[in-house]
């Protein structure tokens, strides 16, 4: 698979999307390194991390979803209870393994890091403890420079570092000039939030079985949790604040600010005989953060572009953040594979080092990555916005909504989860391994939209019907 280029990629970023790219890179035989800020790569911060068939195709093509599924249990039904003391069970997570040959699933992000890590046969490109002062473009290459002093240089930067990403902002700062101090701004308002989450990983408990995932989706929060192997609880409470916040005031919280909060909801109903109290006595980790929500945008400029969190972060909702973090890997790495194999091809009898492509060639690939790939993410983003609020009930139209709609469609969840699966990208250039499978394929897409399509229609009904009512 080798581009025979001696092209290489600084990687700035050592968790899912960054370590995700690197594989995706050395398939593809271009050359890369990893610098990520932390002493260690997989370090246990409390956190879930859900496994969808989108995500788990590309990593079964890198030869690393057999490992994973080591780790986890398959859902395979939910159970939902609403203020009214209505319950609703469902069956989804069979219909979209069924659909798709690979299963929704949740571990540790620890667990997920620690096999990404650990697929490399050679982590030598790996540096940590690699904290980013400043990235240095140039005409034909690209400077990153280190707290400690180190310097490394290549072709292409890529901006793997979360959310508060230094790249990003070391990118937004480059022109000095009005016009991009405008769109750097823009772009940070762009982040907003309007919910808190805690998230927390706690031992297993009588009357939470392997492999459910149980909600209760109240007035202006939300408690989930999913069982996974072994019986471990992974959980959230999702909670609306009490107003909207835009960067730079977004909200930070404490632990203590976390114990408060768990607390006061103690007495919420999960399912048998288990409170959200019984999930929090046998808490073993638990943090507090905002859940900001955008997609930012430019993704690139010159020789640098970014993925994952730095360019869209969304609620926990629909389980995506870092399905979508594996998609963004698996274009650019396209992107950078067909660039590559198409300047070898017109240059054939060039030395290595001049099988690089032109800075413009470069930019217009970066460009092509970001058109291609933003409506996807701009979708899945929305997508998780409306279900994070739906879940907590937020107004009229959607406490109605997920109230009344989903006992009248069962196959509802099913069709939303495979809307949002079924036009996932693949390594272009690694066979697809073989799993049954009949979701990927133009039918199934059209059923899904159209059911999406008639659901949507009888929404607006019962509510247009409601607040008639009202009146």
């Amino acid at each position: 698979m080798s581009t025979d280029s001696n092209f290489t990629v600084i990687i700035v970023g050592g968790s899912i999307a960054g370590l995700t790219l690197s594989h995706c890179l050395n398939a593809a035989g271009i050359r890369n390194i990893v610098l990520e800020k932390h002493g260690e790569i997989a370090a246990q911060v409390g956190a879930s991390i859900g496994v969808l068939p989108n995500g788990g195709r590309i990593l079964d093509q890198l030869g690393i979803f057999h490992r994973i599924e080591k780790l986890i249990e398959p859902l395979t039904r939910a159970h939902i209870a609403y203020p009214d003391g209505f319950t609703l069970r469902s069956e989804y997570p069979v219909t979209v393994q069924e659909r798709f040959g690979r299963p929704m699933s949740f571990l540790t992000r620890q667990e997920l890091i620690q096999v990404l890590h650990e697929s490399f046969e050679d982590p030598s490109h790996i540096h940590v403890n690699k904290c980013v002062a400043r990235v240095q473009q140039g005409k034909d290459s690209v400077r990153v420079v280190t707290e400690d002093g180190a310097s490394y240089e290549g072709d292409l930067v890529v901006g793997a570092d979360g959310v508060h990403s230094k790249v990003r902002a070391e990118m937004w700062s480059f022109h000095n000039s009005p016009e991009l101090a405008r769109v750097a701004l823009r772009e940070h308002r762009a982040l907003r939030v309007e919910y808190s989450c805690i998230y927390g990983i706690s031992s297993a408990l009588p009357g939470l079985e392997v492999g459910e995932q149980v909600a209760n989706f109240a007035d202006g929060f939300t408690i989930m949790t999913y069982q996974g192997l072994g019986g471990r609880v992974y959980w959230f409470v999702i909670e609306k604040l009490d107003r909207k916040y835009t960067y730079p005031l977004i909200p930070r919280f404490t632990d203590q600010d976390a114990i408060r909060n768990c607390e006061r909801l103690g007495s919420v109903w999960l399912r048998n005989s288990v409170h959200f109290r019984d999930v929090w006595r046998c808490r073993e980790t638990f943090a507090m953060t905002a859940l900001e929500e955008a997609v930012l945008r430019p993704w690139s400029d010159g020789r640098i572009v970014c993925i994952g969190d730095s360019i869209h972060k969304m609620t926990p909702n629909l389980g995506q953040g870092a399905n979508l973090a594996i998609e963004d890997a698996a274009e650019l790495a396209n992107t950078l594979h067909a660039l590559l194999t198409s300047h070898r091809m017109r240059n054939p009898g060039a030395h290595k080092d001049q099988q690089k492509p032109s800075a413009p060639s470069l930019t217009t690939a970066l460009t092509s990555f970001e058109r291609k790939h933003l409506a996807r993410a701009t979708h899945i983003v929305n997508m998780s916005a409306l279900m994070s609020r739906l879940h907590a009930r937020q107004g009229v139209f959607y406490t109605i909504f997920g109230r009344y709609i989903p006992p009248l469609f069962p196959s509802l969840p099913a069709e939303l989860i495979s809307a949002v699966v079924h036009g996932a990208p693949v390594l272009e250039f690694l066979p697809v391994p073989p799993r049954e499978a009949t979701g990927w394929v133009l039918l199934e897409r059209v059923k899904g939209v159209l059911l999406g399509v008639v659901v949507v229609f009888a929404c607006l009904l019962s509510g247009i019907a409601f607040l008639k009512l009202l009146r």
